[in-house]
């Protein structure tokens, strides 16, 4: 989830009614970072029974739980009943949100972020969820211009990723690459941003450098069949057919649909970007 464990605690202690009813939503929190979901839904149930459902931290974690388990809709629900109980409280409303994003209602998302703005200027998720859903509405300039609000509040891996996904997406490799190295500076073990950032110099066409940031990355994390496909692509067009060979075994193995393209297929720069190019699945 996108709230700290320590957001949730502050929820519980904060939840209306005293007393037993504090103590209920206490027990909620710590089921709900203990993973006990089962039993977590239990106490939640009582503790909606007995408000007549009008309990703002028991719908809020309900909702989490039942988004976790794919039901997306339900969660939306619960979390907008949540924000009505407490329309000032932003995580409510981030959830909204987050909800109306996953769903894929970008403009009624992007409507409850533009008003969480007004309520919580200054924080950095708030912008960079909105760049987000700018994203998927093409709205790529003012995308970026949220994205790098969010940059400049707090640094985040996500947000560089995202942004240079943008400028890759408009064929601007080059800046794409700047940000990858601008975040490196901050994040220098992290194997996505290596990636991310030498497949960005194989698109330029600077193979030696596209190639150490891959091996950077692969030393990192030896099972990211991109990385290991993009690499072996570069040491292919070098004297060390071996190792090339090795890099393909490896892929093969963590990315078994891999086999089933001809295990003779010459995985050339071009159809390694093929691949590489395909999302990758990010937690909700």
């Amino acid at each position: 989830e996108t709230f700290s464990n320590a957001s949730r605690a502050s929820m519980a202690a904060s939840g209306s009614g005293a007393g037993s009813h504090e103590r209920r939503n206490w027990l909620v929190h710590i089921l709900y970072v203990r993973r006990e979901h089962d039993a977590c839904l239990a106490v939640i149930e009582e503790a909606l029974a007995e408000a007549r459902g009008l309990a703002e931290y028991p719908l809020y974690v309900k909702a989490l739980i039942l988004r976790q388990r794919g039901a997306v809709a339900e969660s939306l629900t619960l979390f907008q009943a949540a924000a009505c109980l407490n329309p000032q409280n932003v995580c409510n409303l981030k959830q909204v949100g987050r909800s109306l994003y996953l769903l894929g209602r970008h403009r009624a998302a992007l409507e409850v972020y533009d008003e969480l703005l007004r309520l919580s200027e200054r924080d950095w998720e708030v912008w960079h969820n909105r760049g987000l859903c700018r994203v998927y509405l093409k709205q790529y300039d003012e995308a970026i211009e949220d994205l790098m609000r969010a940059k400049s509040l707090e640094r985040h891996d996500a947000t560089f990723l995202q942004l240079g996904a943008i400028h890759a997406l408009r064929d601007n490799f080059r800046a794409a690459a700047e940000m990858y190295l601008e975040a490196l500076e901050h994040s220098p073990g992290s194997a996505e941003l290596l990636t991310a950032a030498g497949l960005a110099y194989l698109r330029l066409g600077e193979n030696d450098k596209a190639l150490e940031l891959l091996d950077a990355s692969l030393a990192r994390d030896p099972t990211d069949p991109r990385t290991v496909l993009a690499a072996g692509s570069l040491i292919q067009d070098k004297p060390d057919p071996d190792g090339a060979l090795l890099s393909y075994r490896v892929a093969a193995v963590w990315a078994p649909s891999l086999r089933r393209r001809g295990a003779a297929r010459e995985w050339t720069p071009s159809t390694v970007l093929a691949v590489a190019r395909r999302p990758t699945r990010h937690r909700c």
